[in-house]
């Protein structure tokens, strides 16, 4: 698992020429991190995106000393630009030598048995992480390594201590992400063979004021009111609408839609959507407006 070439990421170096000294508006072509969300299979524009004020404003929140460990449900409806915001927080976070565990989409977590999705975490965590980690984070591993001998047993106990101690860190920033969390639930119940830290976000502890924790794609309708039944107000972030600003740039990244006199159609119609505004913008077809 932790010599796995299994969501191997570009270097430090690459993102960090990418995202450095970026601002709202700016275009990137986002290296690869090592998975990719839905979303950029599906005609979007992918690792090309624009950044937005709100990718801004949660990566300052999270970068700034916190007493508590920090929690957030990503809302909002399809298409608004949820994966995008995650996956930036994810390479910003990787950039900056955080531990980071990003699950793309949570589906390939849900497996018959508990040391599969083990697996599956450990590989996605130290592929972002294992540079990184400390002499002491190590020891931590190592404690559950020399309990359990059986592979299936070091899959998930590696994984339980990776979901308790090292993105659960104290005094120091760690980043957990699982988007397309819906997937985890299955009539309204979570699948069988999970850890529990992936279906309720009250379980990443105040105490470990480095972690920062992010759902997305909290399908299941109940989870908000069964499952979420504290701090609402902060937990929640809805994802905003592009602003004026960066919605003006994606007009004029298109030769033809930055003419005065077909722009509006499309404005008026995707409002602020930036991911199926994007998708537009890959898939036109310039006889439309000729």
């Amino acid at each position: 698992m932790l010599n796995s070439d299994n969501y191997k990421p570009k270097s430090r170096d690459r993102f960090k020429q990418t995202l450095d000294g970026k601002k709202a508006g700016d275009q990137n072509i986002l290296p690869s991190i090592g998975q990719r969300p839905k979303e950029f299979e599906h005609g979007f524009p992918g690792d090309s995106f624009f950044v937005m004020e709100q990718m801004i404003g949660v990566r300052k929140e999270f970068s700034a000393e916190s007493k508590d460990s920090i929690k957030k449900i990503l809302a909002g409806p399809m298409g608004v630009g949820k994966s995008y915001l995650a996956i930036f927080l994810a390479a910003k976070a990787y950039t900056e030598g955080w531990p980071v565990l990003y699950v793309a989409d949570a589906g390939e977590l849900v497996q018959s048995k508990l040391s599969v999705t083990g697996t599956e975490i450990c590989e996605r965590f130290f592929a972002l992480s294992k540079e990184r980690l400390t002499f002491a984070d190590f020891k931590e591993i190592l404690k559950a390594l020399s309990r359990d001998t059986i592979v299936e047993d070091t899959a998930t106990s590696t994984t339980s201590r990776i979901l308790s101690s090292l993105v659960c860190q104290v005094d120091k920033k760690a980043l957990a992400i699982i988007d397309e969390h819906g997937k985890l639930f299955e009539n309204n119940k979570p699948a069988p063979s999970l850890f529990e830290p992936l279906i309720d976000i009250h379980l990443w502890k105040p105490a470990s004021n480095g972690a920062r924790a992010i759902f997305t794609g909290t399908a299941f309708a109940g989870y908000e009111t069964i499952i979420l039944t504290r701090d609402v107000d902060s937990i929640l972030e809805f994802v905003s609408p592009l602003s004026n600003t960066v919605f003006d740039k994606l007009l004029a990244s298109s030769p033809l839609l930055s003419e005065e006199d077909v722009r509006e159609e499309p404005q008026t119609t995707f409002q602020g959507n930036s991911t199926c505004w994007s998708g537009f913008l890959t898939n036109l077809d310039p006889k439309t407006y000729t």
